[in-house]
């Protein structure tokens, strides 16, 4: 049977609107993928001149458009592609748009299945409605996993995204963007017949229901597998909320709401940004009623920097978690919020362990950052970094098994690829000792700019 393995998604990503200037966004998957799985990618983007799409990824597999649906009315794209994962350790994966494309925004969302085989089937759909539709799929044999994505359009702000209630499926929730420039949201399920049928997910809440929608399929097959027993990142999800001083950024409200469906039984949100006087957030709670707890936060207070985590360790999950995140600045301003949300699997019950924290300020124009240090208490289990820093762009970490957690695009020739979160990064270790391991980001895209002050956390969790 199918079996989602992992999960990484972006927000949807502001991008400048430069016309004949080519358009690349970098999705990754949360750890290496799995030989003889497939990736599945979710895709969307909003212009005037629908560029024709194309895939890669960083361990060379062919990539397939598996289909499009522009809804010509808002001047939207969204489609599915596909490769399969001929080599493992594949987790960077580009969409391209051609030059003249004048894109406002971008958004990939990367999943990872075991025992898929051949597509079976596509379609799509545009229209007004709380039931978001995509075309029918009649599929060859029972068993299918199906996939369905909608996007809706960009005045929307303020919608929620539920699983559709079908027969001969039970859709579970991958992702949504419940409060975005333009909310969208990825659901998966096994079709356990071979009649027609139209894929469906509910919206709501919001001020208008226009939508575009489409769904793809594919049979099952026996390749690939699954994570094995130890601590593994299954999800990985990044948000953001701009405050109001930033032009033209996402619609994101105080709180901020995700779906983020959990598989682990431990989740992880790293937060960072320009947060003025206090802490990044004041609270996360969930549709599951999860007690969570806040680390201290490292601040540096010359520079408004705060980095800190919030963890839920055990945590009652499932297929429709929602997180609710809030924020209180003391000096009353609203600021630019950056935040990676972590599924981890295979936890200990109390799977949190330590935290250290760090600050600086470093004036210089490329090199590297050596920012906060823990010393776990026990071996094989995982560590999460994260920085915030004045200036200059995150690029990725140094050190043996580190793995940078970004998604970013290129959207200015002259510059270089730049993170979605210009300052920020994030970054994660599977710890094969007790040793003390100290986050080292390295730095530099942005040539003339001088490095200044920046924050600095890191957190450990133990395995089962």
């Amino acid at each position: 049977m199918p079996t989602l393995v992992r999960r990484s998604s972006g927000s949807n990503t502001l991008a400048a609107q430069l016309s004949n200037t080519p358009s690349v966004y970098h999705a990754y998957l949360p750890d290496g993928a799995i030989a003889g799985n497939t990736i599945v990618a979710a895709f969307q983007y909003d212009n005037t001149y629908t560029p024709t799409p194309s895939f890669s990824d960083d361990k060379s597999n062919t990539w397939h458009i598996g289909c499009t649906e522009p809804d010509t009315t808002h001047s939207q794209v969204i489609g599915w592609a596909y490769a399969s994962n001929v080599i493992a350790g594949t987790r960077a994966v580009d969409l391209s748009l051609a030059a003249s494309s004048a894109v406002s925004f971008i958004a990939v969302h990367v999943l990872e299945f075991a025992n898929l085989g051949a597509i079976d089937g596509c379609s799509g759909n545009f229209g007004v409605s709380t039931s978001v539709m995509a075309k029918s799929i009649t599929p060859t044999s029972s068993g299918d996993l199906l996939l369905q994505t909608m996007a809706k359009d960009g005045g929307d702000t303020q919608s929620t995204i539920t699983a559709g209630s079908q027969s001969n499926i039970a859709w579970q929730l991958a992702t949504a963007d419940l409060q975005d420039q333009s909310a969208m949201g990825v659901q998966w399920g096994i079709y356990s017949s071979t009649s027609a049928i139209m894929p469906t997910m509910t919206t709501g809440g919001a001020t208008n229901n226009d939508y575009v929608s489409a769904a793809i399929a594919f049979k099952a097959a026996s390749a690939g597998g699954d994570i094995g027993s130890g601590i593994a990142i299954r999800g990985l999800l990044h948000f953001s909320r701009f405050g109001t001083s930033f032009g033209g950024g996402p619609g994101y409200t105080n709180p901020t709401k995700v779906a983020f469906p959990s598989y682990g039984n431990t989740l992880v949100v790293a937060a960072n940004g320009n947060v003025g006087t206090t802490a990044v957030l004041s609270s996360i709670t969930d549709t599951n009623g999860n007690t969570w707890t806040q680390t201290l936060p490292a601040s540096n207070a010359s520079g408004a920097q705060a980095d800190e985590f919030w963890y839920c360790s055990p945590c009652t999950t499932g297929p429709s978690l929602v997180l609710t995140v809030s924020s209180a600045n003391g000096d009353g301003n609203t600021y630019n919020q950056n935040l990676n949300g972590y599924d981890i699997a295979n936890g200990a019950s109390s799977a949190f362990d330590t935290y250290g924290d760090a600050t600086g300020d470093q004036n210089s124009y490329a090199g590297s950052i050596t920012g906060a240090s823990v010393t776990p208490s026990t071996a094989n289990g995982l560590v999460l970094c994260e920085l915030d820093n004045a200036n200059n762009t995150v690029t990725g970490m140094s050190g043996t098994g580190f793995l940078i957690d970004s998604e970013w695009y290129n959207n200015e020739s002259f510059d270089g690829p730049e993170n979605v979160d210009e300052n920020n990064g994030w970054g994660h270790l599977y710890n094969t000792s007790a040793s003390q391991v100290t986050c080292i980001f390295t730095y530099g895209l942005h040539g003339t700019d001088a490095q200044t002050t920046w924050a600095a956390t890191a957190a450990a969790f133990k395995a089962r």
